[in-house]
């Protein structure tokens, strides 16, 4: 079994750039971080841009979007009325004969 080694004493000046190594890394890490946040952020920002951009055209043209909703849901009212009765009324002829 090989005896065990005790590993080399380090001398103050490469203690310290040990440490200026890890500092530059978790520096490096810290940057890239940070542009990760801001893209993160940016991304983040365009629901909130579309919500209130769609709150702002609603709030503008509310009426004329409810005027049109509201013909439309009265046009197809009465044409599902009008087949409906149309049908009701072929019925009753043809019982009839």
């Amino acid at each position: 079994m090989p005896a065990e080694t005790k590993p080399k004493a380090m001398t103050m000046d490469e203690k310290m750039d040990q440490v200026l190594v890890h500092l530059k890394r978790i520096d490096d890490r810290d940057r890239l971080r940070l542009i990760g946040g801001f893209f993160r952020f940016m991304i983040a920002l365009i629901p909130i841009i579309i919500l209130l951009g769609s709150v702002w055209y609603t709030i503008k043209n509310g009426p004329e979007l409810m005027k049109m909703l509201s013909e439309q849901a009265a046009s197809a009212a009465a044409k599902y009325t009008q087949d409906q009765s149309s049908g009701l009324y072929d019925k009753f002829m043809n019982s009839v004969r």
